[in-house]
């Protein structure tokens, strides 16, 4: 499904808007913003004495406010109140008032890696109780109020009362997620979802459907408040909330004696679970749920529940092959095993993320007993991600039992990361299992279980599929006779393969769970760094136990990476959640994740990081500021790393403040201008970076954004790409134009208006030397034009460009800035661009220019791509030796799918890179700088008449493999004797005006990215001779010879003979 955001701009262009990587219920999209809109600042007003409804139970209230603000009915904004102790969500307390109000009701995704994505949310103002929920020809009925439609189609759901309050929507329209801690503090704009919202007592919850998609605020939380009453629900109307699901669907319990009466009238294919919102919550299984029976094919999710006291809870005897899932239950304290196993016709069991914790008695199985009997089909079992811990055991009792399996060729037990710490060990060992012949470990953590047997394989033929995957932490080896026998040091890693895969020194899980998924506390790991956040971007608390998802790749501190052998992607990332980074790809097609924070640990970038370029063996990473959010590290809005080994070497938060004290400029682009300074972009002008001293040194007056309001300040005057030729730096203001800068005084000389009615959206130094710049509407809209001028450096004399009728215009990015596409060969003399219809958003096809052919084309098309894969923004580079095309890929912004694909020069895909699952918004590929610059045409020695000046072209003089030779900056580094002559540059040319009679010798430094070169030749100045200036193509005198053939030190009256540098000679007449 190909529904994008940017198509709806279409019909927006009538209002000044920008775009931002804005976070939807935590899901991070681009959405626009108006110009002339400001977040207006709104209290929450409520009173918990008023309020009528109360839902739940606890020692905690909140309240929860939904404004539809669609004229029906009051057209008030709705107020209930919501109780609960421990912890709970602003998705439990939606889902509380859904469930227990008959007249609230809602459509959800459940199925986000962000948690639970409202998309509609209604109320039954007339009471009358008919409510479903229509999708073209097709009504669903709702459980507990909600109806989970699995995806992000909501823009498509009715109501089938249109008397009903109903808004729904994620691209025509959307909830907006509203949260205030304190009734003494004004409703914020919540960067995450409902599921990551944690409530506390006393704090207010507001939803407000946004229609207006030109503006991601455009309607707050005023207005009039109603306090929902109270209502006694007919019996007839009761059933339509009712959470009894039929065959395949949900049952949503919430004691109890619902949960007993759910498995005891279970069919085949149910799920049954425990509501959110019960997290935390123990139930006492003393006589309500003793020895529980589950004999269908069922999913059991406690939802995070804790069930203690009682004797075995749950047991399984199906009577024909049965699959049972268990899921996020926590056992503890139990008198007995949690859990009885015996499939008499085999079956499937997994009991995924689980906690046995504090469970003490004897018998044969304490944490966990498993048992089959007369099996005539396989027994499957897998546990993955469970914790065993504090188990009390006496007689013969294990933590885990697997036994009295006579078939034993048909038992296979997987154990996929878990944790077994804080255990005893009795005689039959902390596991033990008898006739299981297939018993397979991976990733899972063995720690302070007391003396004796780990795993005790009883009958030594039956233990001859016993391995160890991925990586278990427990030092040793198997050996063949030990193998019913395995103590601590016994299991180790013998096959990494099957379940991760090593690759330069980094695990990267490629199946269920994830290396180090449980540890145990403080965990220390000879030769392995574990990482400060899990998948989800929360940090570890490593002082305590982990217990789901740690992570999803560790690096081996000794492995090291050759970081001029590849290509680095900077990436904005997940905004709201965590701070910039930088992933490096590899000659060998390997990734190397987050390299900032692998090579330099408890650092990282700023936030939304959009440019880099390296220069002088550095990079040079800007973000727009020096932390996310969501972070909790303090990045830069300026790095300064190594370029070699990617150490940081400086970091600088604040680029300019205003009289305030405070930020008045967010970091945009970089260039490098000489091998002292730098120029640092920003939305507030350029600013001048000490290379040397490493630290703001001033800034290019008349570069300011104008000042104004704060939209204004930071999305009407930025400063967007900046290249260097010669002796000036091109940059582009986003009101002034193209501002042309004297890169030795840091002075403005002029400023190039675009044609009228554009602006210009960014510049390119193409491999002929000449400047193109794409035209991007002045309105805001992000329109571009089918047109694009090309400018001589020098001259600064303009042409316009018409583009074919099926050729778009380079798409910009003025929004909120970030690089756009527009980029050029350094192979041939070629650009390429992204284009399309689609205003600021064109991400489905590059174009390609051939300059000297003055040929068009389109160079890559993902339109009609099978796989859903189209660019991501402004993330197309061309490798500077190889020529070939790196372009990041990815399906929307609500999936975390990237890849990177390699093509060449033609468009032929080389290579395609996955990448592993993260919400990476890659901003810019760049390429190392391995190779400096050397001369190729030196400038032999010179003779000059003292009334003469040479204006010599060193266009040819140096070049460079990885770097534009029209990019090369040429000075005059000395003139050995400056009594003699002056000789300065113009243009790209050296100019040398003699003072007197003499010899000198003049050095010429070349610098191309920060790498240097120099050229040294001498220069006689002899007897002024009459002659005009003379001005060569970088072709000087070698050689002069009188009128009959006789080689001549110095100029003669009468015929001149002069042999050129090139090979040519010219006569001159000296008087």
């Amino acid at each position: 499904m190909k529904k994008k955001l940017y198509f709806l701009l279409l019909m927006l262009l009538c209002t000044t808007f920008a775009f931002a990587q804005v976070c939807v219920q935590g899901v991070p999209r681009k959405l626009a913003r108006s110009a002339k809109a400001e977040i207006a600042s709104v209290m929450p007003n409520i009173d918990f004495d008023n309020i009528q409804y109360w839902v739940g139970n606890g020692r905690n209230h909140a309240a929860l406010v939904v404004k539809w603000d669609d004229s029906k009915g009051n057209n008030t904004n709705l107020v209930w109140g919501y109780r609960w102790s421990g912890k709970a969500t602003g998705v439990d307390m939606l889902k509380a008032v859904a469930a227990a109000d008959p007249r609230f009701y809602m459509l959800v995704n459940e199925g986000t890696q962000y948690g639970t994505a409202v998309g509609g949310l209604g109320y039954d103002i007339n009471g009358n109780g008919n409510i479903k929920l229509l999708n073209g020809s097709s009504s669903f009925s709702l459980t507990a109020g909600t109806y989970n439609c699995a995806d992000y189609t909501f823009d498509k759901f009715t109501s089938n009362d249109a008397s009903d309050h109903w808004c729904a929507g994620w691209y025509n329209g959307y909830w907006s997620y509203w949260t205030t801690n304190s009734l003494d503090q004004a409703y914020g704009y919540s960067s995450v979802g409902a599921t990551s919202r944690e409530l506390t007592s006393g704090c207010v919850d507001g939803w407000s459907y946004i229609s207006d998609m030109s503006n991601w605020y455009s309607n707050d939380m005023s207005g009039k408040l109603e306090y929902v009453s109270t209502l006694t629900v007919p019996t007839a109307k009761a059933k339509i909330k009712s959470a009894t699901a039929e065959t395949g669907k949900v049952t949503t319990v919430n004691n109890l004696k619902e949960f007993a009466e759910a498995l005891k009238n279970a069919t085949d294919g149910e799920t049954i679970k425990f509501r959110e919102g019960l997290r935390g919550t123990e139930f006492d299984t003393s006589g309500i749920l003793d020895y529980a029976e589950i004999n269908n094919s069922v999913t059991i999710n406690g939802n995070g529940v804790v069930l203690t006291n009682g004797p075995l809870p749950l047991n399984a005897y199906p009577s024909d092959y049965k699959t049972i899932r268990i899921t996020d239950f926590v056992f503890k304290n139990l008198q007995e095993s949690a859990f009885y196993y015996a499939p008499y016709k085999g079956g499937s069991l997994t009991i995924d993320r689980c906690i046995f914790d504090g469970i003490s008695g004897n018998g044969d199985g304490v944490g966990c007993a498993i048992s089959g009997t007369s099996a005539s089909k396989d027994i499957n079992v897998t546990i993955s991600n469970c914790r065993f811990s504090n188990i009390k055991m006496t007689g013969k009792g294990s933590v885990l039992n697997i036994w009295e399996l006579p078939n034993k060729d048909l038992v296979h037990l997987n154990l996929v990361s878990c944790t077994f710490a804080d255990n005893d060990k009795a005689s039959d060992g902390l596991i033990c299992v008898v006739n299981a012949p297939h018993v397979h470990f991976a990733n899972n953590v063995f720690y302070n279980n007391g003396d004796g047997i780990t795993l005790n394989i009883k009958s030594d033929d039956a233990a001859k599929d016993v391995v160890s995957y991925g990586y278990n932490v427990i030092n040793g080896t198997i050996t063949e006779s030990a193998k019913s026998r395995l103590l601590n040091s016994d299991i180790c890693s013998t096959d990494l393969s099957p379940v991760v895969k090593f690759v330069d020194g980094e695990y990267q899980v490629v199946k269920n769970g994830a290396a180090y998924n449980h540890l145990p506390a403080n965990t220390k790991i000879e030769g392995i760094t574990l990482p400060e956040r899990d998948v989800l971007g929360t940090i570890i608390d490593y002082s305590q136990p982990t217990q789901t998802g740690a992570c999803q790749l560790v690096y081996d501190e000794n492995a090291n990476t050759d970081y001029t052998k590849g290509t680095f992607i900077v990436n904005e990332d997940w905004y709201g959640h965590q701070n910039s980074t930088v992933n490096f790809l590899t000659n060998d097609g390997e990734w190397v994740y987050r390299v900032v924070q692998k090579e330099n640990p408890g650092i990282e970038l700023g936030c939304t990081a959009q440019y880099g370029q390296i220069y002088g063996d550095k990079f040079y990473v800007t973000s727009k500021q020096e932390k996310d959010p969501g972070a909790s590290v303090v990045g830069g809005r300026v790095n300064i790393l190594d370029a070699k080994t990617m150490k940081m070497e400086k970091q600088i938060q604040t680029i300019s403040t205003g009289d305030n004290g405070t930020s008045n400029a967010d970091g945009r682009a970089f260039l490098g201008v000489d091998e002292h300074k730098g120029y640092v972009g920003t939305s507030n002008g350029i600013f001048i970076l000490d290379l040397d001293k490493q630290e703001i040194a001033g800034s290019v007056e008349g570069t300011t954004n104008g000042g104004g309001s704060a939209y204004d300040q930071l999305y009407s005057g930025q400063i967007g790409s900046m290249i260097r030729v010669n002796d000036r730096v091109f940059a582009v203001h986003q009101k002034s134009g193209l501002l042309v800068i004297d890169a030795n005084t840091d002075k403005v000389e002029q400023a190039i208006a675009a044609p009228e009615g554009w602006g210009f959206g960014s510049v390119v130094l193409s491999k002929d030397g000449n400047l193109w710049l794409s035209l991007a509407a002045t309105s805001g809209t992000g329109k571009a034009d089918n047109r694009i001028v090309k400018i001589n450096p020098n001259t600064l004399e303009q042409n316009i460009i018409d583009l074919p009728e099926d050729i778009y215009g380079p798409a910009n990015s003025w929004y909120a800035w970030t690089p756009d596409c527009f980029c050029a060969s350094n192979q041939q003399n070629v650009l390429y661009w992204n284009g399309g219809s689609n205003s600021w958003f064109s991400n489905y096809t590059i174009y390609k220019y051939d300059i000297d052919s003055n040929k068009f084309s389109k160079y890559l098309d993902y339109t009609d791509a099978a796989d859903g894969f189209y660019i991501y923004g402004c993330s197309f580079r061309v490798d500077p030796v190889s020529d070939d095309a790196y372009v990041s890929l990815y399906k929307g912004f609500g999936d975390a799918t990237y890849v990177v694909r390699k093509y060449d020069a033609e468009g032929k895909q080389l290579a395609e890179y996955p990448m592993i699952s993260n919400y990476w918004f890659p901003s810019l590929p760049v390429f190392p700088d391995n190779v400096a610059p050397v001369i190729a045409n030196p400038v032999g020695d010179l003779t000059l008449a003292a009334d003469k000046t040479a204006t010599i072209d060193l266009k040819d003089l140096a070049t460079d493999a990885d770097n534009f030779d029209a990019a090369i900056v040429k000075s005059v580094k000395t003139v050995s004797d400056a009594s003699v002559l002056d000789a300065k540059m113009q243009y790209g040319s050296l100019v040398i005006t003699p003072k007197k009679e003499g010899k000198t010798t003049v050095t010429i430094k070349v610098n191309s990215n920060g790498k240097l070169a120099e050229s040294t030749f001498a220069v006689t100045v002899t007897p002024a001779t009459g002659i005009k200036n003379i001005t060569t193509n970088g072709a000087v005198e070698v050689a002069r010879f009188s009128a009959d053939g006789k080689r001549i030190s110095a100029p003669q009256k009468g015929l001149n003979i002069i042999r050129m540098s090139d090979g040519s000679t010219r006569k001159v007449v000296v008087k």
